[in-house]
């Protein structure tokens, strides 16, 4: 991918993180950018291009994520490492982006809906795969299934993210802690 069209890609995540994707157009990213907006067509013909670029990206920083974790020895380990790596991404003033795009999954075509899908399914499957490797090994306990246990802990995770940007908070420090000692023996 060249380098325009990367800047292009990861400012509309930042802006999406922030304001959600109908809130923001070509002209915001160009004036930020101090291109012309005649530049981010020749990349993206359409926002739906665009947003599809955006998913695309997504998926591969979920699968860089995932390889990551693979290094990491203890399960416990893995998943505080997840979380710290969402944390880092999230800032205050910004939300998951995935987050975001699932709370304006129905304004969006059939394509856009099953790629958003398949990237939530992706984000419920690291989580699911640590956690289910956790239980396996003695270092977990639950009583759902690792799919069930990974869609509440994320769900905390996120909903955490949306009172802290509300509340002006910072996350808090503890919260990974909290989250997976809910998970512990």
């Amino acid at each position: 991918m060249n380098k325009r069209k990367k800047e292009i890609i990861d400012l509309s995540i930042k802006y999406l993180r922030k304001y959600g994707f109908d809130s923001f157009s070509f002209q915001d990213i160009a004036k930020e950018l101090g291109i012309a907006k005649a530049s981010i067509h020749y990349h993206f013909p359409s926002k739906e291009d665009l947003l599809n670029g955006v998913l695309d990206e997504i998926k591969l920083g979920l699968i860089a994520i995932r390889s990551e974790l693979r290094v990491v020895d203890q399960n416990t380990q893995k998943l505080k490492r997840f979380f710290e790596i969402m944390i880092t991404l999230n800032p205050k003033e910004f939300i998951c982006p995935i987050s975001s795009l699932q709370a304006e999954y129905f304004v969006f075509s059939e394509e856009i809906q099953d790629k958003i899908r398949d990237i939530s399914k992706t984000e419920i499957g690291i989580i699911s795969e640590i956690l289910e490797t956790g239980r396996d090994e003695g270092e977990f306990v639950f009583t759902s299934s690792p799919e069930e246990e990974a869609k509440i802990l994320l769900s905390s995770y996120k909903g955490f993210l949306l009172y802290s940007r509300a509340l002006e908070k910072e996350v808090e420090d503890d919260l990974i802690e909290r989250l997976v000692e809910k998970l512990l023996k």
